[in-house]
């Protein structure tokens, strides 16, 4: 490389975010009634995923979301799942799990702790809403 050149890691990081979005566990998503959010895309220099439903019963909003957070060169440093809930103003969002992956089994792993952050999401109710909002807003 000659000096001052600039690095092209585009392909490295393409390659990854297709890689990730192959893994991921749509079945279990569907199975639980999550739907996608929009499409894959960058937030904070993260590869981002997110699903939501709408709990009838209670008017709560969930959210899963999946953050991958890449190397320079393109592979996975770690991912972090966070998972969230809305009802009008109150809120809550946190990060269940955050670790780095083994590439050999990534199927499996984002499967694992997808359904564990699933399975906590369902957990949230009203009373884990612990924050609000200063303005209102349009439940999806």
């Amino acid at each position: 490389m000659n000096e001052g050149a600039a690095y092209d890691n585009t392909d490295a990081i393409d390659s990854m975010i297709e890689t990730v979005d192959n893994a991921l566990p749509r079945d279990l998503l569907k199975k639980w009634d999550y739907e996608p959010i929009g499409g894959k895309g960058d937030r904070h220099g993260a590869i981002q995923w997110a699903w939501h439903k709408h709990d009838e019963d209670s008017s709560i909003h969930r959210t899963v979301s999946l953050a991958v957070l890449p190397t320079f060169d393109g592979a996975i440093d770690c991912v972090e799942f966070w998972i969230g809930a809305t009802a009008g103003r109150r809120f809550a969002r946190k990060c269940v799990l955050s670790r780095p992956v083994n590439p050999y089994s990534l199927d499996q792993e984002l499967h694992d702790m997808m359904q564990l952050a699933i399975e906590r999401a369902n957990l949230l109710s009203s009373t884990d809403l612990e924050n609000e909002r200063p303005f209102d807003t349009v439940d999806m």
